[in-house]
């Protein structure tokens, strides 16, 4: 009888993990708009200091480009082939019969996770009113994808323009509900900081690959890459520290956390400026 107690136990436990697994792959297309008033009259006193948040801080992620040199040498040939197949497209997969079954399969992509968009479209056209209207000064827009941890596990995401003078520290994650903590600002904090994206997105990758084999879904085809390679960099980063010279005490900013739902819009108001965020699970 104890046997069958434990064995039940580990399955309950199994099942737990395999499902906040599941959750943590859930991915989220993140839509956020911030800009300031153009005239502000009002009497408010903020006495409140801006504090950032401590502990590992995410940015937006700008994936190393390498190409190798050999690729610049290859010179295709015209031949019989070549010519045969000239004008000919290939088959649209989408047209295709074949998998019918996998089409409606989404595989979380933590390599696309945290690179920065400007092709809004939920907030396309507020972005399009607020950047004709002269009572508003649109700083910044952008969309990007991510995924949603738990409250104890999940990390700000920290982004500053030293030219348009604003940052914005960003956390979505999941209690009960969805919660979104902002804290966005006029200015310029002045953070130094090491950028920990690539390795959070690293141990995602990794991860991915397990949950897939547990459920048969792990590619087996192995690439060998030829270590004796020439790479050119296609990145100037570098360095991995967000590093700015320049910094003042901040006076305008909004440090708000709140409840959200999937497929709204949510605003985050302050008298000098405001931020708009939207949120869609893919």
């Amino acid at each position: 009888m104890t046997f069958y107690k434990t064995a039940l136990l580990i399955i309950f436990q199994s099942s737990l993990l395999m499902a906040e697994d599941s959750l943590d792959f859930k991915e989220y297309q993140i839509e956020l708009i911030i800009f300031q008033y153009s005239n502000t009259n009002t009497d408010e006193v903020f006495e409140n200091d801006f504090k950032a948040p401590k502990g590992e801080i995410l940015n937006f992620y700008n994936p190393r480009l390498q190409l190798n040199k050999k690729s610049f040498n290859v010179k295709i040939q015209d031949n019989f082939f070549t010519k045969l197949f000239k004008n000919i497209k290939p088959l649209n997969s989408r047209n295709r019969d074949i998998n019918r079954d996998n089409t409606n399969i989404k595989i979380a992509n933590p390599k696309s996770w945290y690179r920065k968009d400007n092709n809004l479209h939920t907030l396309a056209k507020l972005n399009d009113r607020l950047s004709r209207n002269t009572n508003y000064r649109l700083l910044d827009s952008f969309t990007w994808v991510q995924n949603i941890e738990s409250k104890d596990n999940s990390n700000y995401l920290y982004h500053e323009d030293f030219d348009k003078k604003y940052g914005f520290f960003v956390k979505f994650y999941r209690n009960r509900f969805l919660h979104t903590d902002l804290k966005a600002y006029i200015g310029l904090l002045g953070l130094s900081q090491t950028d920990t994206t690539e390795s959070y997105i690293d141990k995602y990758d990794k991860k991915l690959l397990e949950v897939s084999s547990n459920k048969n879904l792990k590619n087996n085809i192995e690439i060998k890459l030829n270590s004796k390679n020439d790479f050119i960099d296609m990145n100037n980063n570098k360095n991995d520290k967000n590093e700015i010279l320049t910094s003042e005490k901040i006076k305008w900013f909004i440090d708000e956390d709140k409840r959200i739902f999937n497929n709204e819009i949510h605003y985050f108001d302050h008298p000098y400026f405001g931020v708009v965020v939207a949120i869609k699970e893919i």
